[in-house]
């Protein structure tokens, strides 16, 4: 059904984004508390230094595309994203999303080197001692 605009007097669609409201719900309730409160800190610190970002169809978008994603890959990269305040810089959900994505997908060898860069802890010996 359309409804006319009473500032601009386009004919748009009475619901609109209702469709992509009700997955962003559905979505969010299957994830945990911690990354739910990560995602609304974020979403509200794009949304506040990039106007263009405050849109339902790029939240839509961006929640596809990181619900294949692990919890970890998810967590950690927020906190990143958050702690170098990449959305001062202009980068939004999809740079956000991009993040998230490459690091799920480079998480095993980010492991390797980072074993092979930090080691490991010595191995335990037993040390006898002499009476003698």
């Amino acid at each position: 059904m359309l409804i006319k605009c009473p500032h601009c007097g386009k004919y748009i669609q009475e619901y609109q984004f209702g469709k992509e409201r009700d997955e962003i719900a559905v979505m969010l309730s299957k994830v945990s508390a911690r990354i739910k409160e990560l995602l609304s800190k974020v979403s509200y610190e794009i949304r506040l230094a990039m106007p263009s970002e405050n849109n339902v169809k790029v939240m839509h978008r961006f929640l596809v595309n990181i619900k294949n994603c692990s919890e970890e890959s998810i967590i950690k990269t927020i906190e990143g994203f958050l702690l170098k305040e990449h959305q001062k810089n202009g980068k939004g959900f999809n740079y956000l999303s991009a993040m998230i994505t490459n690091f799920e997908a480079n998480k095993d060898k980010m492991k390797k080197y980072e074993k092979l860069r930090i080691g490991s802890s010595p191995p335990t010996r037993i040390v006898e001692e002499d009476n003698g």
